[in-house]
This record gives structure tokens, sequence and C-alpha cells, in this order.
């Protein structure tokens, strides 16, 4: 390197790209965290259906879907596509007159996963939802006892509302 000149220098960085899409519909404000394979650092935030270059390796994906979609080791080769397709969500719409306490669990290999917490203070609310079999575990404003909670089972289909009245 000279001072006072342009030097070029050739750097060997293979590159291929990376599309991350859901599958069939627009997907709003879905994004994918891309990481180097077996790192916690984020190495970038990707919009959903959108190709990026990046080096060939290995990377880890988080799509920031409800439920997560984790998908580890994903392969970019040099002057080539990776596509990473996911499920269109389904809707989930809760309704019920009062408004209540709860949580939507996604039903995992007999186990309940959290998903997320219901709004006390809305009788109406509405979650995109990845497909799968889902609870709903609630209990009204207005019971004072853990006795008065439901448990309501309800599955989600890809591009499909689904109504659930506790």
């Amino acid at each position: 390197v000279t001072p006072g000149r342009h030097t070029h220098i050739g750097v060997d960085a293979p590159q291929g790209s990376l599309e991350v899409k859901i599958g069939g519909l627009k997907a709003g404000k879905v994004k994918a965290i891309v990481r180097t394979w077996n790192s916690t650092e984020t190495l970038n935030v990707q919009d959903m259906n959108t190709s990026q270059k990046y080096l060939v390796g290995l990377y880890d994906l988080e799509i920031l879907t409800l439920p997560r979609i984790y998908q580890n080791q994903v392969r970019i080769d040099q002057s080539k596509t990776t596509r990473v397709v996911i499920p269109p969500p389904g809707v989930v719409n809760i309704q019920n007159n009062t408004g209540g306490y709860g949580s939507i669990m996604l039903e995992k290999e007999n186990k309940l996963e959290w998903i997320v917490d219901l709004d006390a203070s809305l009788s109406r609310q509405s979650f995109s939802l990845q497909p799968g079999h889902y609870r709903l575990i609630y209990r009204s404003k207005t019971s004072q006892q853990v006795i008065y909670s439901k448990s309501l089972r309800f599955t989600v289909t890809s591009g499909k509302t689904t109504i659930v009245r506790p």
C-alpha cells in the first residue's frame, strides 16, 4: 500500500445468496435474524421475501414469527441461491365478553410451549400464528379463583382464520 495511490488488493470472498420466503403470501413485517453458524452475534436482519448475498459458509436463522422458527446450519454455496421457505401463517381471533388473563401455548410432543400472553384489558385480540395445534389457557377478569380457568384447544391452518371464544 502506497500513500496517495489507489491500491487494489485481491481477496478471496466467494459469495452466494440466501432467499427467505413465506410460501404463498406477502410477508408483512416478518424478519429473519441471520447469524454465523454456532454464534450468538447477529450478522444481519433480513426481511422476508428478499434475497441477500453472504459469504460461503453455514448460518443459523431465527425467523421472527409466532412461534419462532429456527433453521440451523443453512449452507450458502458459491454463486448459488439457498432458499428457505416457511409456511404462511393462519390468524386466530380471541373473542370474549369481558377480557381476561391468559396465554396461547403450542402443543408440541405432549408438552406446552408458551407463545404469547393475552392483553387482559382487551375483549378481542388477533394473532398471526404458524400452522399447528395450540391451547388457550384463560381466566376471565371477573373470576377470582384458578378453578375458573379454561383450557381450549384449537388448530391453526395456513391462510385461514380460527375464532376462539373462551
